[in-house]
C-alpha cells in the first residue's frame, strides 16, 4: 500500500528520533509497503535509540503485507526482548493482526489495551 508521499522516509525517521509523533502519527500511512516493512524487520527493531525501533514497530503494525514465518519469529523475539515497552505493545498488536494469536501474544495485548498510546489500535484488533 505505497501512496504518493509528501514526506520523505528520511524526514519520518528523523521526526521520530526528534519524537514529533504528531508529524509521524500524520505521516506514517504514507510509508508501510515492502521496502519500509523490510527496512523494519532487518533495521528499525534493532537499532540502539527505542525511538527508531517504535517507528519500526508502528510500520509493522500498519502493514498490511503478509508476513511469513521468519519474520513472525522475529517479532515475536523482539517483542519478548526489547526493553521498551511501547514497541513490546506495538508489536503484540502486528503479530495479533497478522495471525499470530497465542497466549503470550493475548497477554501482551491484553496489556496493550490499558495503554494510551496503543490501546485503540488493540481493541480495534481484539473485538
Amino acid at each position: 500500500m505505497n501512496k504518493t508521499t509528501n514526506t520523505t522516509f528520511d524526514e519520518l525517521l528523523f521526526c521520530a528520533k526528534q519524537e514529533e509523533w504528531g508529524f509521524v502519527d500524520t505521516h506514517i500511512g504514507e510509508h508501510v509497503g515492502l521496502k519500509e516493512t523490510m527496512w523494519a524487520v532487518d533495521q528499525g527493531l534493532h537499532d540502539p535509540d527505542q525511538n527508531v525501533r517504535d517507528l519500526a514497530a508502528t510500520i509493522l503494525d500498519e502493514s498490511e503485507g503478509h508476513f511469513g514465518p521468519a519474520i513472525m519469529e522475529t517479532l515475536e523475539a523482539q517483542m519478548r526482548a526489547d526493553t521498551h515497552h511501547i514497541v513490546r505493545l506495538r508489536l503484540a498488536v502486528a503479530l495479533w493482526k497478522h495471525g499470530r494469536q497465542t497466549d503470550e501474544v493475548r497477554s501482551m495485548m491484553d496489556a496493550a489495551l490499558a495503554d494510551p498510546d496503543v490501546g485503540s489500535t488493540a481493541h480495534k484488533w481484539l473485538n
